[in-house]
């Protein structure tokens, strides 16, 4: 299994269900640890050159040129997961658009109309998907042009995607920071304004464990990544036996948990 970052606790959990799945079904798993797409497409060859494993399962939100490269002048059994591929039948993913839904609903019905999202560059699948579901949800009540501001999917993208939102002309009254990290960023970037959250800025993210040890704990969207780790094994084991690849949506859907960080808008 390569994942871009470890440290995440989103990756992590992902991680844990797969683990746990391949022991179930006689498999040992081995992790790679791969900062960027570049050294994920020269681990990717190198592991298929080598055939030392049966199949390979990619976590990540970016599909770039290189990997796609990599991958089809050195086939192998693999699955994507977080993303979907450049052709059917190779990935594992989420519901992701009805978390964005969710997200928006959820302001909504807290009283905001004036709304923002952050996080995810354009290329990355999971945060377009998102964004997706999101600004639809928007546009279905008639609420105005939402605010988007795209950054990478980490703190530091969180924090800078905040601040240029929050020091625009047309601030917003609440926000869907679409990854956890981006979320543990955007409060930093109001606790640097001076933006009390959930006074004058409510925010929902997605859920992840330091989600509920901020301050305030921030209201999330809990996805089935654990089942998702699970079923990437499933699906790259089918594969192996000769089974026709799949795309797979998990269908367990977003739960919100609510937490402290929305509250109706004070203007």
């Amino acid at each position: 299994m390569l994942v871009t970052d470890l440290t995440n606790p989103i990756y992590a959990v992902s991680v844990r269900g797969a683990v746990r799945r391949a022991e179930e079904i006689g498999y040992v798993m081995l992790l790679a640890e791969v900062p960027d797409e570049h050294a994920l497409a020269t681990v990717y060859t190198r592991l298929v050159s080598e055939r030392r494993i049966d199949g390979l399962i990619i976590t990540g939100s970016t599909n770039t040129e290189e990997v796609i490269a990599a991958i089809n002048e050195n086939p192998m059994p693999h699955v994507l997961i977080f993303r979907r591929g450049p052709r059917a039948g190779i990935s594992v993913t989420v519901d992701d658009e009805s978390a964005g839904r969710l997200a928006a609903n959820t302001l909504i019905a807290a009283g905001h109309r004036e709304l923002g999202f952050i996080g995810g560059f354009n290329d990355m699948d999971t945060a377009r998907r998102r964004r997706s579901g999101f600004v639809a949800a928007c546009r279905e009540v008639g609420l105005p042009e939402i605010s988007v501001f795209m950054g990478p999917y980490s703190r530091r993208g969180g924090y800078e995607s905040c601040l240029e939102l929050l020091d625009g002309a047309e601030r917003p009254t609440g926000i869907f920071a679409s990854n956890n990290l981006v979320g543990m960023g955007a409060l930093a970037a109001a606790y640097s304004r001076g933006v009390q959250v959930p006074r004058d800025l409510s925010v929902v993210t997605i859920d992840a464990e330091d989600t509920m040890y901020s301050a305030p704990p921030l209201t999330a969207i809990k996805m089935p990544l654990s089942e998702m780790g699970a079923r990437s094994v499933e699906e790259l084991d089918a594969i192996i036996r000769g089974e026709q690849p799949r795309d797979i949506v998990v269908d367990i859907p977003p739960l919100l948990i609510e937490r402290d960080s929305v509250a109706p808008p004070c203007r």
